[in-house]
């Protein structure tokens, strides 16, 4: 595959330091970025694809922040499901968290309770895992 860009020796040296701390070659750091700037040169929607590149290098530069964020939108989706609302603060720097439960009987509330704790354990888990 031809590249699309020259690097220089700064570069080159990011790149390596890069594949060192995610434990992945330099190669497929750099495919990866190319199949993603091939993606946006062929897309009808660049703004969109623009921003998939943009997200990316963020999740590159900050690998915990971004596994955070993206276990919390993974906890939200699964909450939803049961007419729970979760609102947070994506940059967590307010540590306010909010839940909103719609249920209908109490057997629903017991329910969505269950969900909600079970939920936290495996978010908590992976939490600590990120960093402990």
């Amino acid at each position: 595959m031809k590249r699309l860009f020259n690097i220089s020796h700064s570069q080159k040296q990011l790149l390596q330091e890069t594949s060192f701390i995610l434990d992945r070659s330099v190669e497929s750091i750099i495919n990866e970025f190319q199949d993603l700037y091939n993606d946006n040169l062929n897309s009808s929607n660049k703004k969109a694809n623009t921003q998939k590149l943009i997200e990316w290098v963020f999740t590159l530069r900050y690998p915990e922040y971004s596994k955070a964020v993206e276990l919390f939108e993974n906890l939200k989706k699964q909450l939803s499901k049961k007419n729970i609302e979760l609102k947070y603060d994506r940059s967590f720097e307010n540590e306010d968290y909010h839940i909103n439960i719609n249920f209908s009987d109490i057997k629903d509330l017991e329910s969505s309770i269950s969900v909600i704790q079970n939920n936290l354990k495996d978010l908590k888990e992976e939490l600590e895992y990120i960093r402990p």
